[in-house]
């Protein structure tokens, strides 16, 4: 037999095993081959072939019937879900807020809420929130608190004031159960950045009380601290302004509470300057009080100058920050609170205590003290904070 018979044979044996191959797996792909791709795993409760439409789930309950909107006439709002049926898309603990305010931070954003005692309630071990409400405002029960059976805090932003800020059922009750949510979320954040970078636990659980009435004669007020641990928040002035969606407002008040632990009768400009700077820096956003006070919003990441003035002594401490970094320049201003009160006056006392705390870290004649005190004595200089017998040379 002669090479060109054999090398015809073998092709032909080949094709054949080929053929027979691609049969079989015709064959088991037809009914159940033995290797296939896995499916993606579902993270959702199977559903029946048949999809519910709208009008299944209103005849079923499962969620409310649509009714005419209030704000547009003629046109059908949206179906709300019940109590039971709001949360099941949800992670345990899950929670809407505005990460800063409303108007810095105008769509409402889903977090974690961290640190509470699973009771339901916004308590946690470093945090509670409790309506105080005084003698205001119409709804609002004293002592009083958002519960939640599933841990889950998903409420709408409703307007104070408005339908359904108060209301007799989690459906209808959402505005001042949004802001619960909103206080607990600002004053636990906090809470957690002094632990996490400072290694500081306040030494009490801090309670914050809402609709504090309001005093009228301070328009600027945001809330008030006292030596037991106590946030008050006021209700709402009547206009666009509420303080419980502020999240740097609390932060503001809990900044308060902790630098008194350290200094007992602090001057105001430091004691406002403080209160001003570290939520900015926490939330990394230098406007400050665009939503708290619209008719004289601030930023801190700009030229205001003077010795007693608070927001000059916070925008020296942004320009601080700048250069040395957010993690630096929050460890030195807490590290310097332990040293204050040094005998300077306004933000004078800032400025030293500020160059000290790089002293007593890094050490007087080390290089990285002496561009920390040359950055800290320019930052605080370009805002009209001078000083420069008090601090010491390397």
């Amino acid at each position: 037999m002669n090479k060109k018979i054999i090398l015809t044979l073998i092709i032909s044996i080949s094709l054949l095993i080929m053929l027979s191959g691609c049969s079989k797996l015709g064959e088991e792909q037809a009914g159940q081959a033995p290797y296939k791709l896995k499916k993606p795993v579902s993270k959702t409760a199977p559903t029946s072939a048949k999809q519910s439409t709208t009008k299944d789930k209103v005849a079923s309950g499962e969620i409310a019937p649509a009714t005419e909107s209030e704000s547009n006439p003629g046109m059908p709002a949206k179906a709300a879900n019940k109590p039971a049926t709001i949360y099941t898309a949800y992670a345990r603990y899950s929670a809407k807020v505005y990460k800063i305010d409303p108007i810095l931070t105008p769509t409402p954003e889903f977090v974690v809420l961290k640190n509470l005692d699973d009771s339901g309630y916004l308590r946690g071990k470093y945090i509670d929130v409790v309506n105080y409400c005084g003698s205001e405002p119409d709804g609002c029960i004293a002592g009083s608190r958002v519960y939640s059976s599933s841990n889950i805090y998903i409420y709408e932003p409703i307007e104070y004031g408005e339908p359904n800020y108060f209301g007799s059922t989690d459906a209808t009750d959402q505005g001042h159960q949004f802001d619960e949510t909103m206080s607990y979320y600002a004053g636990d954040t906090i809470s957690q950045y002094f632990r996490d970078n400072f290694n500081y636990e306040y030494p009490i659980k801090i309670t914050i009380k809402l609709y504090e009435p309001f005093r009228d004669e301070d328009l600027d007020w945001i809330g008030v601290t006292d030596v037991s641990g106590n946030i008050f928040i006021p209700r709402q002035h009547p206009g666009p302004v509420n303080y419980m969606r502020d999240v740097k407002g609390i932060m503001h008040e809990y900044t308060h509470n902790v630098y008194h632990q350290f200094v007992s009768t602090p001057s105001t400009v430091l004691d406002e300057g403080y209160a001003i700077y570290l939520p900015s820096s926490i939330v990394d956003d230098s406007r400050y009080s665009l939503y708290l006070n619209p008719r004289d919003p601030k930023n801190i990441d700009n030229s205001y100058s003077g010795n007693d003035n608070p927001f000059a002594f916070a925008a020296a401490l942004w320009d601080v920050r700048r250069q040395l970094g957010r993690s630096t320049t929050d460890e030195l201003i807490f590290e310097s609170w332990d040293i204050q009160p040094i005998g300077h006056s306004g933000a004078v006392e800032g400025m030293v205590s500020l160059i000290e705390a790089s002293n007593q870290k890094y050490g007087l004649h080390s290089a990285t003290h002496r561009i920390n005190r040359q950055i800290i004595t320019d930052a605080f200089e370009r805002h009209g904070i001078v000083c420069r017998d008090c601090i010491p040379a390397s």
